[in-house]
């Protein structure tokens, strides 16, 4: 959240800052929720890791 409002800044440096941030926090938060998906799924673990991760995709695909 911090990286998408410091897009309101418009400077290039606050740009770069901005998208440093938001990768950041992708990175953290993917395999958090991939184990949490895990880790609440116990009897369909592999079938629900799949389709979290191919939600998680095609979100990003769409995102982009």
């Amino acid at each position: 959240m911090i990286g998408v409002l410091v897009l309101s800044l418009g400077d290039i440096w606050m740009l770069i800052a901005q998208v440093f941030v938001i990768c950041l926090g992708m990175f953290v938060i993917h395999p958090l929720a991939a184990s949490e998906v895990n880790h609440n799924a116990r009897s369909l673990g592999g079938f629900i890791n799949g389709l979290y991760v191919l939600c998680y995709y095609t979100g990003g695909e769409f995102g982009a």
